[in-house]
This record gives structure tokens, sequence and C-alpha cells, in this order.
């Protein structure tokens, strides 16, 4: 019997063995090959490992379209701002200002971005203290992302208010999983958030091609492949290279859907787009809110109009959705319109 059992170990274990050695030659011989996506050389994003992605530190280059000219200069951090000190210096008061394109802003200098134009008012009106806003925006985050840089790097820089910038029109929908952003001749996959039943699974999953992510439960096995998978994608070429076999699009859920009708893949994700800002917010120091990055947007013969978040960072926006008919008419309600408070 002992010998019966050592010649199936010695057999399981060259049969592991020859797996992994082919494995190892298949990834050798996949970097060799060109990638199956394009290399966009340096832009002013690289992937990250816990974000997806972000801002390449010290990056510089000239933006120059038809309406202007000017340099971008991102810090140390990949941040367009100037660099901040950690820990904050004393009687500072300092905001993190969360957000996307929006917070960035490449198309303007820096001086006229949103965050420098808040800090200078703010300086202006008060000389009994110091403020400084701080720019946490890179181009096409979600606000999962968002909130992950916070845990991660945002709150070292000890903020006493954070405010969170939401874009209505696409916000919801970034925290889809598998949204990537393509680099350097590789998907950058942002890890996601999963709502177990009413809970949120506060560690993030990682996106793995070819896993089917869940929506409204948390297997702990699946977590586990996924993860497992999803970290070897991230520095596996040969994973790479078979990926477009058995990739699929992403499901999307269109601007109207947003607002009319019954969608149960937008209210999963209306929901997770609020509880990870519920978690942070309650787990935090300092003082959150939220601002809504839009009022009127229109798509086909419909218009919709957002209000501002107020600043106690309570609930979503509230939203009104009206059909204009074409022409010159009066918009009106949509029977039947959601609205979200």
């Amino acid at each position: 019997m002992p010998k019966r059992v050592g010649r199936i170990f010695r057999n399981v274990s060259m049969a592991v063995g020859g797996v992994l050695i082919a494995l190892v030659l298949l990834e050798l011989g996949a970097r060799l090959l060109p990638s199956p996506y394009d290399d966009l050389g340096d832009t002013a994003d690289v992937c990250s490992n816990q974000l997806g992605w972000r801002g390449r530190p010290l990056f510089e280059t000239t933006v120059a379209t038809d309406d202007y000219v000017h340099d971008l200069k991102l810090n140390g951090d990949g941040m367009h701002d100037e660099a901040h000190a950690r820990p904050k210096p004393e009687k500072t008061y300092r905001i993190l200002m969360l957000g996307d394109s929006f917070i960035r802003a490449h198309q303007v200098r820096h001086e006229e971005t949103s965050h420098q134009v808040l800090e200078d008012l703010l300086n202006s009106k008060d000389s009994s203290q110091h403020f400084e806003v701080i720019s946490a925006g890179v181009d096409a985050w979600g606000t999962g992302q968002e909130l992950l840089y916070y845990r991660s790097e945002g709150r070292d820089y000890e903020p006493d208010l954070v405010l969170l910038m939401f874009y209505i029109g696409n916000d919801i929908g970034d925290n889809l999983p598998g949204r990537g952003l393509t680099l350097n001749g590789r998907n950058c996959y942002t890890p996601y958030f999963v709502l177990c039943g009413d809970q949120l699974d506060a560690a993030p999953w990682l996106f793995a091609p070819g896993v089917r992510p869940p929506m409204g439960e948390c297997p702990f096995g699946k977590k586990v492949l996924s993860n497992v998978l999803g970290k070897i994608y991230q520095y596996s070429r040969l994973y790479t290279q078979i990926e477009p076999l058995f990739a699929t699009s992403r499901p999307g859920v269109s601007a109207i859907e947003y607002y009319v009708g019954e969608n149960e893949q937008f209210d999963y994700l209306l929901e997770l787009t609020h509880r990870p800002y519920q978690t942070a917010r309650t787990r935090s120091k300092a003082r959150w809110g939220r601002v809504c990055g839009c009022s009127h947007q229109s798509v086909g013969s419909y218009r919709f109009h957002t209000d501002e978040f107020d600043g106690a960072g309570g609930g979503l926006p509230k939203t009104s959705i009206y059909e204009t008919g074409g022409g010159n008419s009066s918009p009106q309600p949509v029977s039947g319109g959601r609205i979200i408070q």
C-alpha cells in the first residue's frame, strides 16, 4: 500500500510539474508575440493593480486643440495639482476633491481647475486660517475607484472635508464589473464592489476575463477564483494573448433606462453606487459631501434635470425626466418616470 501511494504521488507530481513547465514555456513564448491590444505609448495614465489605472507621476505634455494650448504637468502622485505635504501642516484646513475628468480638468491650466479656484477663493475670504484643496481626479474613474483611492492614499492627506464629484451621466454605469482602460498593450481592469444581498462586500473583487461577475450574491469560491485569476491576469502576457477568445462585451444601461421603467441591473448599480460612499463616510474622521456634475442633459426626445447634492452628503440627487415631444413644444413629465431621491 505505501508503495502504491508513493507511486501515485510521484505520478501526480510529475503531471503537475509538466503542466507548470508547459505554462512557463507558453508564458515566455507569449511575451515574444505582439499584444492583441494597441500600445499607445506614454500617456497621462498608467495601469494600477489597486485602482485599475491612475495618473502617471510627473507626466508632462503640451495639450493642443483648435481652442486652447497649454502645458499639462502632473505631480508625483499623478494628479493635476501641486504637491501637498503629508502629514498636514498645522493651522491648515484641507479639502480633498475626488472625481474623474471633471476634477482632473486637463483641458485647462492648473490655476484654472475647480480645486485651485476654490482654494484661492477660500484663502481670499478668510485670512484666519490656511485652506488647501487637493485634486484627486483621474479621467474615467468611477465612484468605486475614487473611494478605493481614498482608502489607500487620500486619507493620508488628513482631509477635514471630502467632496465626491458625481456625474449621473456615467458614474452609475461605471460601477459595472469589467471596466478597463487599454494601456501599454493590455487592459487595466478596475477592482469592483459587490452587494451580497443587501450587504456590501467591503473588500473589492478583482475582475478576471472569462469569469462571470456576480450580481447580488457573493459565493466565497467564486471570489477566490476571480481574485486569483484577476491577480494572474495583471502579470501574465499569456492570459492577455488568449483573452480575446472568451472576452464578452460589458452589459450596458442606457440613459433612458436610468430614469424610465424598471431595470433590475440599474437598481442594483444605483444601490452599489451609494453603499461604498455611505461606508466611507461613516468610517472617516473627515466630513463628506457630494456634488453633482450635471444639471441638464438630453437623450433623443428626452431631457433630464438633476438637482445638485446638498452639502450634507445625503442621498442620491433628485432627478426628473421630461419628454420634449420634438420641435418647440414645452417639455412634459413622462408618465411613470422615475424620481430618484
